[in-house]
């Protein structure tokens, strides 16, 4: 008996059906696009890791550079003070000038620029004010200080004392000093508490005496005047600029003839002495205030270019994880384009090999069903 043989060619040369022909290229197409995504998250996440140390460094930069900022504002802040003090020494000169004239008023206009240079100078924050607001004790000038860069390094750089104040000392340990920057007299307990009934506007006050040599003073105040003055004696320490209220500019002269101060040439001489020596020395702050600006300034313009450096990584960071995406995708994508065409040739020769079996058997009486 023969074994009734039967044959095609699906069982000869495998499924040739649509499906069967594109499941290597659906398998290939599925691993190339896991590839990609694969390799775009490892690009992706090394974008943001890069990103996040970029972005933590420009944090800090821009706290640097505010630091900095606030410095430069002190300095700008100190530059216009002194720019105003400056003026009101030249109102005080006219002052002077005027007081041969009119002695009352520009006596009160002398006065009253005295306490605009310390309005001027303290209006800022000790640690924002460079030429003023200081301890009125030791009149030590403050520090500005600001970070230079991100590690802890600072910047100090230190001010000067462009204002007018004193101090008279007495025996007891009280103090009598301007109230508040102004040229009214005030007087301080020893234990530094304000006497709230010590106080006196300059055209109450009257110099007695004076020896540049110990500071030795003596003037009388008048606080009451149904009480009449009273006698203050002590030494005398004056800061910054140097310049005394209108009442302290009276000559041997114009004590022993019971003159006012600034009512004569020897009283105008003392006071031109003091002023002359008070605008040097507001030269000399203005020029420490303009060199604090300009060593800001430079900090600042270095901050500025390190930022901007920052800033490029940034875009650098995001050019280059383009790029390299567009690389993976691109690579990727030539490869499927191999695969798919070998596979795209190789079915096509299975393919025509079938259909030259397939019409072989047909004429072939072999193939043919055998009983």
């Amino acid at each position: 008996m023969v074994t009734v043989l039967t044959a095609s060619s699906s069982s000869l040369f495998g499924d040739t059906s649509l499906n069967s022909l594109l499941a290597p290229q659906t398998q290939a197409l599925t691993r190339v696009t896991n590839e990609i995504t694969a390799k775009q998250e490892d690009a992706n996440a090394r974008l943001e890791e890069r990103q996040n140390v970029l972005s933590a460094e420009s944090d800090r930069l821009v706290n640097v550079k505010s630091s900095a900022l606030n410095a430069q504002y002190a300095f700008q802040n100190a530059s216009e003070a002194m720019a105003s003090v400056k003026q009101s020494l030249l109102d005080i000169g006219s002052a002077i000038a005027g007081s041969s004239q009119d002695l009352t008023y520009y006596r009160d206009q002398f006065n009253s620029q005295w306490g605009e240079i310390n309005s001027s100078v303290d209006g800022y924050s000790p640690e924002y004010n460079p030429i003023g607001n200081v301890d009125r004790d030791s009149w030590t000038p403050n520090t500005v200080e600001y970070k230079q860069d991100t590690s802890a390094n600072m910047v100090r750089i230190g001010g000067t004392y462009a204002g007018n104040d004193f101090k008279i000392t007495l025996s007891d340990g009280s103090v009598w000093r301007p109230d508040s920057g102004t040229s009214m007299m005030q007087r301080y307990n020893a234990d530094g508490t304000k006497d709230t009934a010590g106080l006196a506007v300059a055209s109450a006050v009257e110099l007695s005496s004076y020896d540049a040599s110990t500071g030795q003073i003596s003037l009388k105040v008048t606080i009451d005047a149904s009480a009449g003055s009273q006698t203050v004696s002590g030494t005398l320490d004056k800061a910054g600029l140097g310049l005394m209220p209108s009442w302290f500019y009276r000559s041997q002269s114009s004590i022993d003839a019971g003159l006012p101060a600034l009512s004569t040439d020897a009283d105008r001489a003392m006071a031109y002495s003091d002023l002359n020596v008070a605008s040097a020395m507001a030269d000399v702050a203005d020029a420490t205030v303009q060199a604090g600006l300009a060593r800001v300034n430079g900090s600042i313009t270095k901050i500025d270019g390190q930022i901007s450096e920052n800033v490029a990584a940034q875009k650098d960071a995001m050019v280059d994880n383009m790029n390299e995406l567009v690389d993976i995708q691109n690579n990727l994508q030539r490869q499927y384009q191999i695969m798919a065409m070998n596979l795209s040739r190789a079915t096509s020769t299975q393919q025509q090999y079938a259909n030259v079996f397939a019409s072989t058997a047909a004429k072939n009486p072999f193939f043919d069903e055998l009983t």
